[in-house]
Formats: C-alpha cells, structure tokens, sequence
C-alpha cells in the first residue's frame, strides 16, 4: 500500500525527470500563437477535464499584462449543456469535436490534455484540428498512449500512475502560465509601441470628452457638449488581422460642433491560404431527437 509520504516522493522523483524541452516547446508555440492573435483551446476528459478548464482560468486571466493583448482562451469542457446535447444526439465521442466545427480557424492552437493519452473524444478534435490547420500540444502520461503521437508538442509525464500524472499536469499548467506571463512583461517592456491594439484613453472634462492624444490635457471649448465618436473596421480579411495605430488612423475634428470621425481599416496581408477542406460533422448525416 503506498503511503502519503512514499506518493509524495513518487512525484518529486517524476518532477526531475520531465522532459524540459518539450515544456519549453509548449511555451514557445503559445507565445507565437498569442503574436498571431491566434485562439486557444483546451479540452480534456474525466479529471482532465477539470485541469482544462483550470489551464483557461490561468492562461486567459493569469497571464493579463499591460499594454500587451490577451490570451483568447476557450475552455471546451465548460460548456455542460452544448455537451450533453451533443453526446446525446451524435456519441460521446464528438463533444469537442462538434464545438470546434463553429469556433476554430487556420493557425489557432489546441491543447488537448489526457492521462492515459487514449481518451477518444479527445483524440477525435485532435485529428480535426489537424485537418483545419490548427497547432496542437498534448499533456499526457502513460507512455503518451495514441494522442502523444498526432500532436505537434507533445508532454508525455513518465508515470503509469493517473492520479500523480494529473497532479504533474496541473503543476505544468501552473509552470507554463507563470512563464508566460513573465515573457509577455518583457515584451511589454521592451517591445512598447510595436504591439499593435487599439487604445481609445479618454479624459472627462464637465460635459465634454476628447481623447488625449489630440486635447493634451485641454478642456473642450465652454459649453460643448459630448464629443461622439466612431470606430468603424473594415471586414476583417482573416483571423488575427491586425490594426497598425501609426497608419491606419485618420482624423478630423470641428471643436465647434464637437464632433470626431475616426475611422480605421485593416491591414491586409499580403497573401492569405485557402483554408483547410472542412471536416465532415457527423450532423450533416443526421442527428436523433433530444
């Protein structure tokens, strides 16, 4: 029978030996999805499940930094309604499947954490995402089971034991989001005014308001009302499409009308990929009744 103490120690022991590359791997490939204004998603099975929605909590709210964009996290296992609906009208086997037709595009990042590596529900959205140009990183243990093998990063935790690899994976999830958000600081520190995201900072002054860029800390005119303001984007031409501040910011302004038309447009890329052929929902053959 193993005792507290005997588990315990069980764990330090794994802690040395993880596979430190692979961690690093999993942090480098979120850094270049959180660049590329790409979306994260995490899913997981049984206890698992619990650290997916735990790993969004940390990497969507953990890791917030000023004057840096947010992670866009979505933890596919919160969700207990849309689950149960899909298991009942298509199989178990889809409930992350189905949720990734409607959310995930080209370049978005899916995490996919199983112990035994051999959750098929997991594996299911693993394959998809593959097919629709998604990065994936599997957390795993067991040897890595089936999933290990289909993702583009993958931990595999060197124990059989499921309770102390779920207990590593909660510790890695925690490791990668503290490593996260000092990497994002000294972007934010050194990078500055390269991170291109709108800021509308403005300050009230009686009934008027204007933004400071252009008052410099001037009140409006006596008796001006509120100054309205637009922002109107273009459609965007793809995910992660980015605003450039410095060029595609136009202004004019009529302080006795008090009145300001910003408007802004989307940079676009200079070559966009056709997207992924579209993986055939199962709903498309029909479903059952609730």
């Amino acid at each position: 029978m193993v005792g507290i103490e005997e588990y315990l120690t069980q764990l330090q022991q794994m802690l040395g030996r993880l596979p430190l590359d692979d961690i690093q791997r999993v942090v480098e490939t979120l850094l270049g999805g959180h660049e590329a204004g790409a979306k994260v998603f995490i899913m997981g099975n049984g206890g698992s499940a619990a650290t997916a929605s735990h790993f969004a909590c940390d990497l969507a709210k953990g890791t917030i930094t000023s004057g840096v964009p947010r992670f866009r996290v979505i933890a596919l296992t919160d969700n207990v309604p849309l689950l149960t609906a899909w298991a009942n009208d298509m199989s178990y086997g889809d409930i992350f499947v189905e949720q990734l037709h409607g959310l995930l595009d080209p370049g978005d990042i899916v995490i996919a954490i199983s112990g035994s590596g051999n959750s098929e529900c997991v594996i299911r959205a693993v394959r998809m995402a593959k097919w629709r140009g998604a990065r994936t990183i599997s957390l795993t243990g067991c040897g890595g089971g089936k999933l290990a093998p289909l993702t583009d990063v993958s931990v595999v935790v060197p124990s059989a034991c499921v309770e102390q690899v779920e207990d590593i994976h909660l510790a890695l999830e925690h490791s990668i989001c503290t490593v996260l958000r000092q990497e994002l600081r000294k972007r934010a520190r050194f990078l500055g005014g390269q991170w291109q995201e709108i800021k509308m900072e403005r300050r009230i002054w009686g009934e008027g308001q204007q933004s400071l860029d252009r008052t410099q800390g001037e009140p409006l005119p006596e008796g001006s009302g509120p100054m309205e303001v637009s922002l109107k984007p273009s459609p965007a031409t793809r995910p992660g499409a980015r605003l450039n501040p410095a060029t595609d910011f136009t202004a004019s302004e009529d302080f006795g009308k008090t009145a300001t038309m910003i408007s802004a447009k989307l940079s676009e890329p200079d070559q966009v990929e056709n997207p992924a052929p579209r993986w055939k929902s199962r709903l498309e053959k029909g479903a059952a009744g609730d």
